[in-house]
């Protein structure tokens, strides 16, 4: 019998996985304290740090800080800055938002999340209908040719889609987060620019015409009359002068006559 008979279930485990997975060392709840302690202990990123800085914080053993960080180092948690790590943009941010609504903090997660092999493999899977996550499971397992013992740690990885906020776990189902129908992002990302309304013209007013004066109240032993004369200006355009003139003449000398009965 060759020695390959003997390996134990948890190195043959090891040597079949194509992805890393997150560490069965540490529960869910201290792998998200690892991520929040490496934004604490940069000090925004600008400075590296090491897995027993991170232990000490969390209160855990330092090996199980360092098995969680080949999950963190391949899915672009944290990155390699000598011998020791610096937190990247998402869980800097992750840790910041912390302070204000620890519920949803997580979220800030998501960029990480839906870039991963096991976001996308979900996400793509879920966009058509939802999922048992006991088939979810598998699914998963069959991407990173994981063996049934890996079943919690494949777990985690559910957790870290939930926490993120990119599927939904309802009654032993996930189902994917509702996104803004494709032809209302359109409508958002391509409304059309406004433009300036062309302006209205107002029609002309209406030309004013003096009221006439008249009098309506008749002296005593006076005949009370009254005359209007209206005449076309663009009929008298065509008048020859000995007419217009004639006209005029005809006003002067009622006005004349009108003066000497005063």
């Amino acid at each position: 019998m060759s020695d390959a008979s003997a390996v134990p279930p948890s190195a043959e485990l090891k040597t079949q996985l194509t992805k890393k997975l997150p560490t069965f060392r540490a529960g869910f709840t201290k792998q998200l304290e690892a991520l929040r302690a490496y934004s604490l202990l940069s000090e925004g990123g600008k400075k590296p740090v090491s897995y027993k800085a991170i232990a000490e914080v969390i209160k855990i053993h330092e090996a199980n800080v360092s098995s969680m960080n080949p999950f963190f180092l391949e899915n672009g948690f944290i990155e390699k800055s000598g011998t020791a790590y610096v937190p990247t943009a998402p869980v800097l941010e992750y840790f910041r938002r912390q302070g204000w609504d620890a519920s949803t903090a997580a979220q800030a997660l998501a960029p990480i999340i839906v870039n991963s092999w096991f976001g996308i493999a979900l996400t793509q899977r879920l966009h058509f209908r939802s999922l048992p996550e006991e088939d979810a499971l598998s699914l998963l397992a069959a991407r990173c040719q994981a063996n049934p013992e890996a079943k919690p740690q494949l777990r985690l990885l559910i957790d870290y889609c939930e926490a993120a906020g990119v599927v939904i776990r309802t009654d032993g189902k996930l189902s994917n987060v509702p996104q803004v129908p494709l032809e209302e992002t359109a409508k958002q990302s391509y409304a059309p620019i406004p433009t300036e309304p062309e302006p209205i013209e107002s029609p002309a007013p209406p030309p004013r015409v003096a009221p006439r004066q008249t009098s309506t109240e008749a002296r005593h032993g006076a005949i009370n009359f009254q005359i209007a004369v209206d005449v076309d200006l663009a009929e008298m355009r065509d008048w020859t002068p000995e007419r217009i003139a004639a006209f005029f003449s005809g006003i002067a000398q009622v006005i004349a006559a009108k003066n000497r009965d005063t």
